[in-house]
């Protein structure tokens, strides 16, 4: 018995050994300059002070437990060291894992003596809202009362964790996987990094957060600042107020019409998905019978060069030269059959060019016309277009008859879009021998597989094989499904597979098999060629698909270059999805970044998606949940000074209701995100457009200027944004509060002078300013809306921003239209707001009244009905103009 309980101790004491087998293990004296100082002790910490002032009671210990049963687990060693790092204590290391099968360990480092200190939006601002814990990536540790230290997981360490109360404080976990066929840096080996720094307690967790930017500032720092909601799905030129946007989630068609009315184009591409039609309309029962049907698809023989337009047949029993031709079969009219090729010609061509084809037709209805033929839609290489050259055919019932046409060419042409066409008439109609050429040149055939004779499997399905997830019940991740979860659904229901492919950029990639990165790579780069007016690349769904999946296919691990983690319900290795789309969204930004092209995401509401903002210029919320002032702080926590569209659905999220509208721009005005409500703008404007007139030049101002974590003022959630010229507030009552007076500490306004107004910035009245000790107090009017936009600037400067608004609303008044909005009066308004009056008050007023009378000038100039969206749009923006200037005057004439 005793020699029984001795190996059981000698045993533990092995694990306990193996456990903490460190590289360094003697202690070391860590200080950082701001008064934080520790003793590192391998990979714990002890004599945690501030100021040479020991916390009672508060260490740090690094632990490494099994996930099926939380004890301490064996076969693991532990490499990491304490140093001190951008002005915080940082322990990077790994743990390496003995042997070379599978495993999986939870590294543990608690904080003992410590507590988490979390809230609500709604009722301590101040604090981390609760359903944020593990959100973010750092935590606020409360110490005697105090948040006087944080937490927090560095944004370069790309690794699962989670924080949470720990049996003596608060604890950190990272959820470690182990695999042999990781690449050599990772076999076997889970890197990790944290930190610990100092915070003011008075600012509770806004401090933690404040300090984690100015450590980290690099995936922070925007990279354009352009403000205005976003659209799709629509013209640019059907925008009755496009002043309001400024993200065109399309193109590159309607790229002239958007760049006449401010806005950027972004083509659209959702990279981490593939979707495959299936044959016929019933939908597979199960997984097992939708792989069936998909490797049937994959292993088919498919026409080369060419695509189905609806849909063609390879006919091997009629032809006019060779095995087979191709037959397009219509059964009922209204339908659009045949098959479609783009032919791009480098260098660009200028001589005439001949199109020349045989097809045979067996009861084919209509007249001879562009319907029944081979269609050639021009593409000069100057962008435009010279459509519907066609070799058209007879219809009825025939044997082979040749079309033939000849181009002409009026400039140079870079591409040639043909299409074998049978549309709106029924029949057959077969297609054979299709040639197009130089017109003195009968040798030469631009068109590949003009004859239909080559076959090859479809080249997509391959690329779906080669790059699709699999996971860790060793499935494909494929979601069966009978609609492409868009905001309208289709009329009649779909039949597809939506795979979830790999965008690892580090995948193995060649000409022949492209990895998905290579394919957008190629996608965007053509269009930024051809197209260089682009304003960057829209990336959809980049929350969903590949990021949320762990993704367990072995032949992927190899260019995984991220910490492995583990299936928390059967504990199979996998590498998180989410890491190979950051790290393909960051391959995005630096290859067109230097292009000046900037990634503007679709990062949906998940928030576990914090990741995604560090490598999105322009993070985008489909679906926020804006009434939620937790998810709304979260955007904005995210992105910091990043400009944060809030998308949105008329249909979808209650948007046809005044009282949601209101609700949506005074949310979206707290922490200056940007609203919009997708492709509906002409109904939007209709029901609501007031609203984005009241508010949006308040936010578009607030983006501009820049949110900061620390509010440096109270009185209820208060936000702040600190411009250039002035700094604004915005400010609301706490839960089943009333809004009381701002209070605005000194160090927010300190760089502005001591003769301050205050503003509201969506009324443009003044806000009483009085000085209640060091302290300055703005009084809410009677009335306020529940969200205050208060703006605090030097009286000197009051003109300067009031004719720079007045002058905005004038030449947003001349896009309404694009070019056809600019009229002359319009013009000089904008001139005439674009000069600087003396500084008396008499020559403001003078400036103003000349000023206000070339806006009325310009109001008459604005043709269109009464009902007339566009004309309604100018009109407001016109009247908004001489709104600012009627407020320029009463501030300056009631001056002291």
């Amino acid at each position: 018995m005793a020699t029984q309980k001795m190996m059981t101790v000698q045993k533990m004491m092995a694990i306990a050994l193996s456990m903490f087998m460190l590289r360094t293990v003697m202690a070391e004296d860590l200080a950082v300059p701001d008064g934080l100082s520790a003793v590192a002790d391998g990979a714990a910490l002890t004599r945690i002070s501030l100021d040479g002032q020991a916390l009672p009671g508060v260490s740090l210990e690094v632990t490494v437990l099994d996930p099926r049963t939380g004890e301490p687990a064996d076969g693991f060693d532990l490499d990491a060291h304490w140093s001190v790092e951008r002005g915080a204590l940082a322990l990077r290391g790994e743990l390496l894992a003995r042997g070379s099968e599978d495993a999986v360990a939870d590294l543990v480092v608690d904080v003992r003596g410590t507590e988490l200190s979390l809230a609500s939006m709604a009722t301590d601002p101040l604090r981390q809202p609760a359903k944020l814990l593990s959100k973010l990536p750092l935590v606020s540790l409360q110490v005697g009362g105090a948040d006087s230290l944080a937490l927090a997981v560095p944004p370069d360490a790309e690794c699962i964790f989670d924080f949470a109360p720990g049996p003596q404080g608060v604890r950190l976990r990272y959820r470690c996987g182990f695999t042999h066929d990781a690449r050599p840096a990772l076999r076997m080996r889970a890197p990790f990094a944290c930190i610990l720094y100092r915070t003011e307690p008075r600012w509770h967790f806004r401090s933690a957060l404040d300090k984690y930017y100015r450590l980290f500032p690099e995936p922070f720092k925007p990279f354009i600042r352009e403000v205005g909601g976003w659209f799709f799905a629509n013209e640019p030129t059907n925008i009755p107020d496009p002043q309001h946007y400024k993200y065109f989630e399309g193109g590159p068609w309607g790229l002239e019409d958007a760049a006449e009315r401010g806005l950027g184009t972004y083509p659209y591409q959702e990279s981490s998905s593939w979707t495959v039609t299936l044959p016929g309309n019933k939908l597979p029962r199960s997984y097992e019978e939708a792989m069936q049907r998909f490797d049937a698809l994959a292993d088919a023989e498919n026409l080369k060069a060419w695509s189905p337009q609806t849909s063609f047949e390879l006919d091997s029993h009629v032809a006019h030269s060779g095995r087979r031709s191709l037959l397009a079969e219509a059964r009922e009219a209204g339908v659009w059959v045949g098959a479609r090729q783009s032919v791009f010609l480098d260098p660009a061509v200028t001589e005439p060019l001949v199109v020349r084809a045989y097809s045979k037709a067996e009861r084919v209805t209509g007249d001879r016309n562009q319907d029944y033929s081979i269609y050639v839609d021009v593409c000069y290489a100057s962008g435009a277009y010279l459509f519907g050259q066609c070799a058209t055919f007879s219809p009825g019932t025939h044997d082979w008859e040749a079309a033939e046409l000849v181009i002409a060419p009026q400039e140079p042409v870079k591409e040639l879009r043909v299409y074998c066409l049978l549309r709106n008439r029924t029949g057959r109609a077969w297609f054979d021998d299709l040639h197009i050429g130089p017109a003195d040149d009968p040798a030469v055939n631009w068109v590949a597989n003009g004859g239909f004779e080559e076959t090859e499997r479809n080249a997509d399905l391959q690329h779906v094989r080669d790059y699709v997830c699999v996971n860790s019940a060793g499935q494909n991740v494929v979601a069966i499904t009978d609609n492409l979860s868009a905001d309208v659904g289709p009329a009649t229901p779909l039949n597809l597979l939506r795979f979830t492919l790999n965008v690892d950029p580090d995948l193995p990639s060649d000409a022949k098999r492209p990895s998905v990165a290579a394919r957008q790579y190629a996608s965007y780069d053509k269009l930024f060629a051809q197209h260089p007016h682009l304003a960057g690349a829209y990336i959809d769904s980049v929350s969903a698909w590949c990021y949320r999946v762990l993704n367990c296919r072995r032949e992927h691990f190899a260019a995984h270059d991220a910490a492995f983690t583990y299936d928390p319900g059967n504990l199979q290795v996998g590498a998180p999805g989410r890491f190979a789309m950051t790290q393909f969204l960051r391959s995005l930004q630096d290859r067109y970044h230097p292009q000046g092209k900037a990634i503007f995401t679709n990062i949906h509401v998940n928030l576990e998606a914090f990741p995604l903002y560090l490598v999105s210029d322009v993070p985008g919320i489909e679906s926020s949940q804006f009434q939620d002032l937790d998810s709304t702080f979260f955007y904005r926590a995210c992105s910091f000074k990043k400009p944060v569209l809030l998308m949105n659905f008329i249909n979808l999220h209650g948007l046809d209701k005044r009282e949601v509208v209101e609700a949506f721009y005074q949310n979206a005005a707290q922490f200056g995100e940007l609203p919009s409500t997708g492709r509906f703008v002409q109904e939007a404007y209709q029901m609501y457009g007031d609203l984005a007139h009241t508010w949006m030049p308040a936010i578009c101002e607030l983006a501009r200027a820049g949110w900061e974590p620390v509010p440096l003022a109270a009185g209820g959630q208060v936000e702040r944004f600190p411009g250039p010229a002035a700094v604004y507030f915005t400010q609301r009552a706490l839960a089943g509060g009333e809004l009381g007076a701002l209070r605005i500490e000194p160090a927010a306004l300190q760089e502005l002078g001591s003769d301050l107004v205050a503003i509201d910035a969506v009324t443009l009245a003044e806000v009483p300013l009085v000085r209640d000790g060091e302290v300055l107090c703005a009084t809410p009017q009677p009335g306020a809306s529940q969200v205050s936009v208060v703006r605090v600037g030097p009286r000197a400067g009051v003109s300067t921003w009031l004719l720079g608004r007045a002058r905005q609303h004038a030449v947003n008044a001349a896009q309404v239209r694009g070019n056809a909005s600019r009229t002359p009066e319009l013009a000089a308004a904008a001139d005439a707001l674009s000069h600087v009056p003396g500084a008396s008050a008499r020559q403001v007023v003078q400036h103003c009244q000349a000023c206000t009378q070339a806006l009325d000038a310009a109001l008459a100039s604005i043709a269109g009905a009464d009902d007339d969206l566009f004309a309604l749009s100018g009109r407001r923006e016109v009247q908004q103009a001489r709104q600012a200037l009627a407020a320029l005057v009463v501030l300056v004439t009631a001056a002291p």
